[in-house]
């Protein structure tokens, strides 16, 4: 959605996260090569309770228009992975942390 000069999205969410690990995880999805559809369908039956709305960059904005209407569902997958471990980051432990 636009407003003004400013563009935002609100992504529907599974877990309640703060905006700065949903930016973390939103950037994530641009290392994104190859997604294990069993495990997309695992994420895709988990209810989405939780809605986080941010302010987008540039880079964001074409983050969103790469992946569509997908982009919250692949946000989900993204964090799902990364706690289940899944996830390839070196430095998980620093930057993604229960809070």
């Amino acid at each position: 959605m636009i407003c003004g000069d400013v563009m935002y999205k609100r992504f529907n969410l599974y877990k309640k996260l703060p905006a700065r690990k949903v930016r973390f995880f939103l950037h994530e999805l641009l290392k994104l090569d190859v997604v294990d559809v069993n495990l997309l369908v695992e994420v895709a039956d988990l209810p989405k309770k939780y809605q986080s709305r941010l302010v987008l960059t540039e880079e964001e904005e074409e983050i969103i228009k790469r992946y569509g209407n997908k982009t919250s569902e692949l946000l989900n997958y993204a964090i799902y992975k990364y706690e289940k471990g899944l996830y390839g980051t070196e430095n998980r432990d620093t930057i993604y942390q229960e809070g």
